[in-house]
């Protein structure tokens, strides 16, 4: 007599878990880096400190970004993952283990940032002094990790307690929202000191963010049509 297989749950997942886990830890270890006291450090670093006008004072501590940007690109892996199981329930019915399909999220994740860097880098190297260019990648650095920070209770949420698909679109929205705000501000003071150049700022910012998440959310849907009709 055989049993019922078990339905998939993204909660039961071993690999899924480890990956939350090993991100979690991840946050820590950047928490004890950034030292005490932490408020005035991050006070101190680019995005942060555009009420701060001398910019001798402003830096990153060091370390952070390592930490940081490899959370951000598992846990976009990680979210990416859980997105697609609830967008193509077939997915955990292939024929290898949802890890491989979370490496490959990652994998993605991390050639989505690249491209953005080489993005900000040829931009900057157009238009802007190279002093002013590291700034505004700095502050893009931490913007983006600001996201990660905010996207590892999201996931969590939508993993171990199952909200509804909507709200979780809503709340990324506003995860991603928020720190493209603080980034909006922090070049603002950078590079702009009137209204037109604003909005020509806003132009360059939807150009330079949304096209690139376009293109990662393309890409994954790719690969999970791929891995659909193929397998």
């Amino acid at each position: 007599m055989t049993g019922e297989p078990i339905p998939y749950l993204l909660r039961t997942d071993d690999a899924l878990t480890l990956t939350l886990f090993f991100c979690v830890l991840l946050v820590v270890f950047t928490v004890v880096l950034l030292g005490r006291p932490l408020m005035r450090k991050i006070e101190q670093m680019p995005l942060f400190a555009y009420r701060q006008n001398d910019k001798t004072g402003i830096e990153t501590p060091a370390g952070i970004h390592p930490l940081m940007l490899t959370h951000l690109g598992v846990i976009i892996g990680a979210f990416a993952l859980a997105v697609s199981i609830h967008i193509h329930p077939d997915l955990p019915l292939l024929p290898f283990p949802t890890l491989i399909l979370l490496i490959a999220y990652v994998v993605i994740a991390v050639l989505y940032l690249c491209f953005c860097w080489v993005l900000y880098q040829f931009v900057g190297w157009l238009f802007f002094e190279p002093d002013e260019v590291y700034m505004a990648i700095e502050g893009w650095i931490n913007s983006m990790c600001v996201s990660g920070l905010l996207l590892l209770p999201l996931t969590i949420l939508d993993v171990y307690f199952n909200i509804s698909f909507s709200l979780l679109l809503f709340l990324v929205s506003l995860a991603l929202l928020l720190p493209g705000i603080l980034l909006f501000y922090w070049l603002k003071k950078l590079f702009c000191a009137n209204f037109y150049g604003s909005l020509l700022l806003i132009l360059y910012l939807c150009a330079l963010e949304i096209i690139p998440i376009i293109l990662m959310v393309l890409g994954i849907e790719q690969l999970n049509g791929y891995l659909l009709l193929n397998y």
